[in-house]
């Protein structure tokens, strides 16, 4: 603003550098984001890492990538329990996991007895403490309140009695066909999951909607490849008003051209942490 456009306020008797101070207190950006509940998808290069932090619970969604905002991390997380959950094991989605160990040591893996991962899991993350649940006081009604969901695509879902019966399809599966699905504040993120296997769990998670809980935000599967992210999905999740995607365009060509414009005609904005950055949900 220029001074000479300010000239009047002396007519006005303004105190000159307080108006000065409130101008710039009015536009300066909130920065200080420890004093919300969000979930940030965090700017990992080519990767998934994502953390849902509410109450005394830093959760993360995979934790790899060719970066890692340990720093940023650390400050928002450092007096929490932090909780990771593992989609699957490819590198690019566990590779940051030890660095997150090694800065904070209140860091545990989520162990969700759905499929025997002994034979899968990497050694060195068997080195990540499995998460005691009584003792970091995270149970069923906790979950609830974190609206927090995790799907097995490998898994029948038996609904002809009262209670659901899950049934391992196949025990030997590739890498991407086990990736699981979580959901978390009306947010999917469905890891790697290929087209194939969206048939399977996209009906499921519909049908599990409440009026409360209805999707509206999609973290793309597998990176915005055209391996994931089918029009079936984007036809039965059908509410969605936001889309993300964590990955790097000019070196691994992600999201496809394919998928940006299945984007476009489902009329979903699409947000990348290539060109943004972090990218911080206020919850």
């Amino acid at each position: 603003m220029k001074l000479k456009n300010l000239v009047f306020l002396k007519n006005y008797s303004y105190d000159f550098k307080s108006l000065i101070l409130i101008l710039l207190l009015c536009t300066e950006p909130i920065t200080d984001y420890t004093l919300f509940n969000q979930f940030i998808i965090w700017n990992v290069g080519q990767g998934s890492w994502s953390t849902l932090i509410e109450n005394n619970y830093c959760i993360h969604f995979d934790a790899g990538g060719e970066k890692f905002p340990i720093k940023k991390i650390n400050s928002l997380c450092q007096f929490r329990h932090n909780i990771i959950l593992f989609s699957h094991f490819d590198k690019d989605h566990y590779n940051g996991s030890y660095l997150l160990l090694s800065t904070i040591k209140k860091t545990c893996r989520f162990d969700y007895n759905f499929q025997d991962l002994s034979k899968t899991i990497p050694a060195k993350l068997k080195l990540i403490p499995i998460c005691n649940l009584k003792k970091i006081k995270l149970n069923s009604k906790i979950l609830d309140i974190l609206n927090f969901k995790i799907y097995d695509p490998n898994l029948i879902f038996n609904n002809s009695n009262s209670k659901n019966k899950r049934v391992k399809l196949n025990s030997k599966v590739k890498s991407n066909d086990s990736s699981l699905i979580a959901l978390t504040h009306s947010i999917l993120i469905p890891g790697d999951s290929p087209f194939q296997k969206e048939k399977i769990w996209a009906p499921v998670i519909k049908k599990s909607q409440t009026s409360g809980q209805v999707i509206r935000k999609l973290i793309l599967g597998h990176h915005g490849s055209k391996t994931s992210n089918s029009d079936f999905l984007f036809e039965t999740i059908s509410h969605l008003n936001q889309c993300f995607c964590s990955s790097r365009k000019q070196k691994y060509g992600h999201p496809h051209k394919d998928i940006i414009q299945r984007i476009k005609k489902f009329k979903c904005p699409l947000l990348t942490t290539e060109m943004w950055g972090h990218i911080h949900i206020i919850l």
